[in-house]
Order: structure tokens, then sequence, then C-alpha cells
């Protein structure tokens, strides 16, 4: 969000049975940025969630858009393999 220029953040934690959640809602109302190469750090932050989360995405909000992922805990992890 800071390197996209946003100029307000809201970062979301929420948590239930066999799952946690976490999300950055910013003012950006792109759901995919440019390629541009001084973003590299960006694009492989995004990597870096993709490896990591159960699941994850980009999705419009009311703010602008929110990045956010999800990841499984106790049985549920052991459901998912």
């Amino acid at each position: 969000a800071l390197v996209a220029g946003s100029t307000t953040m809201t970062l979301r934690l929420l948590s239930g049975a066999g799952f946690f959640r976490i999300s950055l809602v910013d003012d950006s109302s792109a759901l995919r940025d440019r390629f541009d190469p001084a973003q590299r750090a960006q694009m492989m932050g995004l990597r870096l969630v993709e490896t990591v989360a159960d699941r994850w995405g980009i999705a419009p909000s009311s703010d602008g858009r929110e990045i956010w992922a999800m990841f499984l805990v106790g049985a549920a992890a052991g459901s998912a393999m």
C-alpha cells in the first residue's frame, strides 16, 4: 500500500474456528497494479503471501481495495492437505 501511494490503510485481523485472516484495506481502486519494474518489491511480497497462505486475494471494498490472506490452523489445516 505504501509503494502504491495509498494515503489511508487499515489492517484487519479476524480469527475463527480453524482459521485466521489478515487483510489490508487501502484507498486504491486498482485490483491489479500495472507491471512496473520499480514495484518489483511489491510483486515479490504478493508472491510470498501466495506461498505461505492457504488462500489469498485482492477484492474491491467500500474504501478502495482489500488485499487478504487466510491461514488454516489445527484440524482445518490438516484437512486441506
